[in-house]
Protein backbone atom coordinates (compact mmCIF):
# COMPACT_ATOMS: atom_id res chain seq x y z
CA UNK A 1 0.00 0.00 0.00
CA UNK A 2 3.13 2.76 0.70
CA UNK A 3 3.80 2.30 -2.89
CA UNK A 4 0.43 3.08 -4.09
CA UNK A 5 -0.03 5.84 -1.46
CA UNK A 6 3.41 7.87 -2.66
CA UNK A 7 2.17 7.56 -6.03
CA UNK A 8 -1.19 9.51 -6.03
CA UNK A 9 -1.42 11.36 -3.54
CA UNK A 10 0.76 13.91 -4.50
CA UNK A 11 -1.10 14.13 -7.92
CA UNK A 12 -4.26 14.14 -5.92
CA UNK A 13 -2.85 17.35 -3.96
CA UNK A 14 -1.80 19.30 -6.72
CA UNK A 15 -5.24 19.03 -8.66
CA UNK A 16 -6.69 20.40 -5.37
CA UNK A 17 -4.34 23.15 -5.69
CA UNK A 18 -5.22 23.70 -9.21
CA UNK A 19 -8.80 24.00 -9.11
CA UNK A 20 -8.66 25.70 -5.44
CA UNK A 21 -5.32 27.78 -5.64
CA UNK A 22 -6.12 29.12 -1.89
CA UNK A 23 -6.97 26.02 -0.24
CA UNK A 24 -4.87 24.24 2.72
CA UNK A 25 -4.41 20.50 2.02
CA UNK A 26 -3.65 17.97 4.93
CA UNK A 27 -2.45 14.80 4.01
CA UNK A 28 -2.48 12.73 7.08
CA UNK A 29 -0.92 8.88 6.85
CA UNK A 30 -4.75 7.08 8.54
CA UNK A 31 -3.51 3.76 7.89
CA UNK A 32 -1.60 2.54 11.42
CA UNK A 33 -5.26 3.76 13.24
CA UNK A 34 -7.45 2.17 10.45
CA UNK A 35 -7.76 -0.90 11.98
CA UNK A 36 -9.55 0.78 14.88
CA UNK A 37 -13.01 1.69 15.67
CA UNK A 38 -13.79 5.67 15.18
CA UNK A 39 -13.55 6.70 19.10
CA UNK A 40 -10.47 4.21 19.62
CA UNK A 41 -8.89 6.49 16.76
CA UNK A 42 -10.13 9.96 17.64
CA UNK A 43 -8.71 9.84 21.00
CA UNK A 44 -4.77 9.67 19.77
Amino acid sequence: VTGMYESWVPKLVDALYKREPDSNVIVVDWLIRAQQHYPVSAAY
